[in-house]
């Protein structure tokens, strides 16, 4: 499994609005946190040669909350996701499922008898 990384919008009003709107904003504090190194689909790090071309997010609302998941996408996981009609990647959309259920957890009472 993919190591996570973790980073926070300088402003909650960048997270909110439309993505066509922000995305550079929103790429910019990916990568000044240090949480936009790798491209969120292939995992392959950032470089000279590979830099940043997309960015897609997914939004989860439920009893827990609101939890948004944004990755950015090389050149190649980018076009790729454009070709299938702009829809994030499967293991993105597994990723951002998985965020949510950790989260609810947390949210859970202690309780149990190990």
């Amino acid at each position: 499994m993919r190591k996570m990384e973790r980073g926070t919008p300088g402003q909650i009003d960048l997270a909110l609005l439309p993505l066509k709107e922000v995305r550079e904003q929103i790429a910019e504090n990916m990568l000044a946190s240090g949480a936009g190194k790798h491209c969120g689909a292939c995992g392959k790090p950032f470089t000279a040669a590979r830099k940043w071309r997309g960015v897609v997010r997914i939004t989860l609302a439920g009893e827990s909350g609101l939890m948004l998941n944004t990755w950015l996408l090389c050149g190649k996981c980018n076009s790729e996701a454009q070709r299938n009609g702009g829809r994030v990647p499967a293991d993105l959309k597994q990723e951002a499922r998985h965020s949510y259920d950790a989260l609810r957890l947390m949210q859970e009472p202690l309780g149990g008898t190990a």
